[in-house]
């Protein structure tokens, strides 16, 4: 045991590794359309606007840093190091929590572990410095919970409360975060199952009633308190209160969930490694308990099933927005089959986990570094436009010797909302110039110059455009008159 300790440096320097690896392109600056609005902002995040959002942590922490920086969008590179280093952080915690107290191969543990936090979903962390350290801190705080809940030093009644005190500071954060207490915590409940299954069935489930109590009594007190907290301050237009159309919004969602639509072109193959995950699975099951097959496998089922619906319990009872940040959990699924392989491994079946968790880790890094590098393309194709935007306002003003101050913003027939070449989906990788109200930042952010962007009179746009509809920039999109630009974004 001693020895194996001595190795675990190399866990957390594997960490690193694969955490740079998956998200080092973030280091470059980039920006979002949030972004671009945020750094014109003078004050921090109102707290009526947070607190009915739920977010009461996050306000509290972004107030801070406000008052610290005197910016909502912190330097890119340092706060995208700083998250990076979170997820190193998130993983090697996560692999000392699978590994506490037992000798079963590390190595698989350590790739289950990182096969959480290396995730192409969590991309749509990086394209906002406005929260993403504080929303990748949140991760290490789940962790935390979950490791209180199932500590064994700890006495019923103390690690309950540190648990669910965790997870409230937590869910205060971002709702979906809930999500990886979830996950962590039906791993340690299989966990503590199969190790007694064999040996002593009754208290083997007498044990996995007392931990799924424990487990979901702090789930319901930081998501009770949330729902007290947004119907107290009157939840703001993002929470939703119509569950029947919140429902039919995730079932909707399915298909491209499983194809992984969200983060890049159609594919199968999360589908194919999931399936072999479980026959994997069922093969490893049979073989140890072969007289007793039903029992774990719907035990086992049971805690996947609670573990699917509660990952879109966020999008039905509040915010029905699944995008990459609140629908990441979806590709850790696959995490708890592997992991139940894992605790009734078969050594002859070593080499099943392991690839599969490596090709899943491989296709979750390459589709981060494209996403991400798609992302600062976007932003170059924004800052082009910004140029070509400029170039017409200097030839107006130094002609008709007058000062454009104001810029009047439309969208024509058919907006364009991404780029040839660009994947974009729900936020993620949107050209910036179809939000109104990210255009001032977005210029000043390139060329230092302050413009009072507004919307354009319907009456002014049909006059001056009449139903024009483009695919890319065209000079013909911008007019002036007086001190306005009037600019139909294609």
């Amino acid at each position: 045991m001693k020895k194996e300790d001595n190795k675990t440096w190399i866990y957390l320097l594997c960490s690193f590794v694969l955490a740079f690896w998956a998200y080092g392109v973030f280091l470059y600056p980039h920006f979002s359309q949030d972004t671009y609005a945020k750094s014109l902002y003078n004050q921090a995040w109102s707290f009526n606007d947070a607190i009915s959002s739920g977010r009461y942590t996050f306000w509290l922490v972004s107030t801070i840093i406000f008052k610290l920086f005197k910016t909502r969008a912190l330097n890119n590179t340092f706060s995208n190091a700083l998250c990076i280093i979170f997820f190193a952080v998130s993983i090697y915690s996560t692999y000392s929590l699978l590994t506490h107290n037992s000798k079963k191969h590390r190595p698989i543990a350590f790739l289950l572990s990182a096969a959480i936090f290396i995730n192409p979903c969590f991309v749509d962390y990086f394209q906002f410095p406005e929260c993403n350290i504080i929303f990748s801190f949140g991760l290490i705080l789940v962790i935390i919970s979950a490791k209180s809940l199932f500590n064994d030093n700890y006495g019923i009644f103390r690690k309950h409360i540190q648990s669910a005190l965790m997870l409230i500071i937590t869910v205060g954060i971002y709702q979906p975060l809930i999500n990886y207490f979830v996950l962590l915590g039906l791993l340690l409940i299989w966990n503590k199952f199969v190790s007694t299954f064999e040996t002593d069935k009754k208290n083997a489930f007498i044990e996995l009633a007392r931990n799924l109590i424990s487990c979901i009594s702090v789930y319901l007190s930081a998501s009770i308190l949330q729902l007290i907290v947004t119907s107290i301050f009157h939840s703001n237009q993002r929470i939703s209160r119509d569950y029947i159309q919140n429902i039919t919004t995730v079932i909707k969602s399915q298909a491209s969930l499983w194809k992984m639509q969200s983060t890049g072109n159609k594919t199968y193959l999360y589908i194919l490694l999931f399936c072999s995950a479980t026959v994997l699975l069922i093969i490893q099951l049979y073989k140890k308990y072969s007289s007793h097959l039903p029992v774990p496998f719907v035990v086992l089922l049971t805690l996947y099933a609670g573990l699917y619906i509660s990952s879109f319990a966020t999008h039905i009872v509040a915010e029905p927005w699944l995008s990459q940040r609140t629908t990441s959990v979806f590709y850790s699924h696959i995490v708890l089959i592997l992991y139940a392989s894992y605790t009734v491994l078969d050594k002859e079946l070593h080499i099943g986990i392991i690839g599969i968790a490596s090709i899943l880790i491989c296709l979750f890094i390459y589709r981060s570094n494209n996403l991400s590098i798609q992302t600062i393309k976007n932003n170059a194709y924004d800052e082009q436009i910004v140029y070509n935007v400029m170039e017409f306002i200097d030839a107006y003003e130094s002609k008709n010797q007058v000062s454009v101050n104001n810029i009047a913003i439309s969208r024509d027939k058919y907006v364009t909302w991404a780029y040839p070449g660009i994947h974009s989906s729900y936020d993620l990788n949107v050209r910036a110039w179809c939000y109104t109200w990210a255009v001032s930042g977005l210029i000043h952010q390139y060329t230092g110059r302050l413009y009072n962007v507004v919307p354009m009179e319907p009456e002014k746009k049909s006059a001056i455009f009449g139903d024009a509809d483009w695919s890319r920039f065209n000079y013909d999109q911008l007019y002036a008159e007086g001190d306005t630009l009037y600019m139909l974004v294609y």
